[in-house]
């Protein structure tokens, strides 16, 4: 029997378990099954298994059930494109940019505001929207977790010590929303000085509100913590020690550790990672960028268990068998000087299972040296479906642009936010202002968190002690 030869209901079915991209791709093939392709059943599901693994923020299941057919699509192109409104009412000559003479000011369609109580280090403080919509975590006194809906507080990190503080923490949200896996990177601090820091992984589960550590590492000589990422069992950090850059790498899981220095090492170093694979962000031998990608697998020989003094267990990426090297390079802006501000990350796609975008954002002095000049490209990165498969790897955008890098992560659909003037913020496409957001509060702190895939945003109002999220349709 021939897969169309199948009962509708059965079909239906199978579409409703396959992800967005084989349910589009099959539906353009007859007629037949575009009719069942675009059939509401069928997207009430993709959109249930979309918000279960965090990729749809704040409905619920009775919200998905009651929605049209047509705007549960809408739902899921927002998802890729970021809030139609962040485009105007005026269609772009191009995907991203508008001209700036043409600006559309837009309010928000809904806000949550959280209560944290007193803010400590208003300047520094920031706070992120995790993946699903229900949860923020905030960086005051210590970290806290919010439900957003209830404004209620679910879980308050134990630090080491009164006199520590929290250099930097990221979490990620296990499949179906109900916990998360938060790490931690700790300073600690005497009445004398810094004592040294640590980095702690711990899990947190929503309904409970309680914690358990998963993995602690001391890191005695570092001086400080950037670009935390955690992927189900690795976990990395780049951290700073007298001006050199390693890249952290553990797996909380078997409780093993690494740190991978670049060959030059005073060169900047970033990480991200996805399942099974480290993406690294480096300087190659003739000084430009480059991409580079393992599989987890070649780090196995390396692996060091103890936790006296992670520094000392150095790896250098010669040494690791890498599965992708790619110069990066940028025709669109010849002129970019070093040393580059460098940004990495990559973001699993809501269309197609094991597929990632991949962004990459490079930022120097222009050719007169009196203006920022940078590059921002994406690359479209599919895993392997099953053994002996090759990765799939392609360059899809590049833009240059002449704005100063935002504090703001990139969401998936290539958007971020600043502050373009003392009176409010825009939103920022790869290459221009694309809309400003109205109303706002000079009160807001600098940062702003963009969620990965809503497009909602998180921002600290010191003046009212108050955490603002916002959503736009």
């Amino acid at each position: 029997m021939e897969f169309q030869e199948l009962p509708e209901d059965v079909i239906r079915s199978i579409f409703g378990c396959s992800d967005v991209y084989s349910v589009i791709s099959l539906g353009g093939t007859n007629r037949y099954f575009h009719r069942l392709s675009m059939d509401k059943l069928v997207w009430v599901d993709l959109v249930v298994n979309l918000r279960r693994k965090g990729f749809i923020d704040r409905l619920s299941l009775s919200d998905i059930q009651s929605s049209s057919q047509e705007a549960l699509v809408a739902l899921v192109k927002r998802s890729v494109t970021g809030p139609e409104s962040w485009y105007g009412t005026v269609k772009p000559k191009s995907h991203w940019s508008r001209s700036s003479s043409h600006q559309t000011l837009i309010e928000m369609s809904t806000k949550h505001t959280v209560h944290p109580g007193v803010i400590n280090t208003p300047s520094n403080l920031h706070a992120g929207l995790l993946n699903g919509g229900e949860y923020v975590l905030i960086d005051g006194v210590t970290i806290e977790c919010w439900s957003v809906q209830r404004d209620k507080l679910v879980w308050t990190y134990d630090k080491n010590s009164p006199e520590s503080f929290v250099e930097e923490f990221t979490a990620e949200v296990i499949e179906g929303g109900c916990s998360a896996n938060i790490m931690v990177c700790e300073s600690l601090w005497t009445a004398s000085g810094k004592s040294g820091s640590l980095v702690q992984i711990v899990g947190l589960d929503f309904d409970t509100g309680t914690s358990t550590s998963l993995f602690v590492l001391p890191c005695p000589e570092v001086e400080s913590y950037t670009n935390a990422k955690i992927c189900d069992d690795l976990a990395s950090a780049v951290l700073d020690l007298g001006g050199t850059s390693y890249c952290l790498l553990m797996n909380w899981k078997t409780k093993a550790h690494l740190t991978v220095v670049p060959n030059a090492r005073v060169s900047p170093l970033l990480v991200t990672l996805v399942p099974n694979h480290v993406i690294f962000l480096m300087s190659g031998t003739t000084g430009s960028p480059e991409i580079r990608i393992i599989n987890s697998t070649a780090l196995s020989p390396h692996w060091r268990l103890d936790t006296g003094h992670p520094i000392l267990n150095t790896v250098f990426p010669s040494q690791l068998d890498v599965i992708l090297c790619e110069k990066i390079t940028f025709e669109k802006c010849p002129y970019l000087r070093k040393p580059f501000q460098r940004k990495l990350y990559a973001y699993e796609s809501p269309l197609q299972e094991g597929t990632y975008r991949i962004w990459i954002m490079l930022y120097g002095s222009s050719q007169s040296l009196l203006d920022v000049e940078g590059a921002i490209c994406s690359y479209h990165f599919s895993l392997p479906n099953k053994v002996g498969d090759k990765i799939t790897w392609r360059q899809r955008t590049v833009f240059a642009t002449e704005t100063s890098p935002s504090r703001s992560a990139l969401s998936y659909s290539g958007h971020t936010v600043r502050r373009f003037s003392r009176a409010g913020r825009s939103v920022f496409g790869p290459e221009d202002r694309v809309a400003d957001l109205k109303p706002s509060s000079s009160a807001l702190s600098p940062y702003t968190h963009v969620a990965t895939y809503s497009g909602a945003l998180t921002s600290v109002d010191n003046r009212n002690n108050e955490v603002l999220i916002s959503y736009y349709t």
